[in-house]
């Protein structure tokens, strides 16, 4: 996301991920980012908007509990209405930002452990990018979902992020409906366009 907020921090798709400190890293670069809602607003990130417009026009989240991973300052509970939702971040100053925004929120890799508790709908917006998520995290997120729960993912269209990450090697989640691509955020640093998509998934066998 330009040179200001370079998040390739490490290989998002380094084998033995849970063993390498890729996570500690990105907490720290969350920790440390003074500006992160100015610099993403600046870079007009519209990628909470695009998540939200797609939850109320597909998805019925009435008496559903939610939880959304990789909260950052809270823009898609803002801009969704997502203050019973629970969130989950990484970093603890993100935490700290979104407090206001959620029912609860709580410091926790993915990566590492599943959720505390089992909800009927997760979704991850702008977290499956480059030096982030990638498929290790599958199962944990599965482990965090009740029986007939659906998750909601974001991926990036550039360099074909989705099938590099492991996501189309996976065969315990089936891909329901997907949106057509986003443009999403404008980079300073880099002229090419920058497009999203959005993907609800179901367990497979449900």
């Amino acid at each position: 996301m330009g040179k200001s907020c370079d998040l390739l921090l490490g290989k998002s798709l380094h084998p033995d991920r849970k063993q390498f400190n890729l996570s500690y890293l990105i907490a720290e670069r969350y920790n440390r980012w003074a500006k992160y809602e100015e610099d993403m607003l600046s870079w007009n990130w519209t990628l909470p908007t695009h998540v939200s417009e797609f939850i109320n026009k597909h998805i019925s989240l009435e008496d559903k509990t939610v939880a959304e991973i990789g909260i950052g300052s809270g823009l898609l509970s803002k801009q969704h209405g997502g203050s019973d939702w629970d969130g989950y971040d990484i970093s603890w100053r993100m935490c700290e930002l979104s407090k206001p925004y959620y029912k609860s929120v709580t410091i926790l890799d993915i990566v590492k452990k599943p959720l505390p508790q089992k909800y009927d709908f997760i979704v991850l917006c702008g977290v499956f990018a480059e030096g982030l998520l990638d498929a290790t995290a599958i199962d944990n997120i599965i482990e965090s979902l009740n029986e007939g729960g659906q998750i909601l993912t974001t991926f990036p269209c550039f360099k074909n992020y989705k099938n590099r990450s492991g996501w189309n090697d996976q065969n315990k989640l089936e891909e329901v409906l997907r949106s057509e691509p986003y443009y999403t955020w404008d980079d300073p640093q880099d002229p090419n366009p920058k497009y999203n998509e959005i993907l609800l998934w179901d367990l497979k066998g449900e």
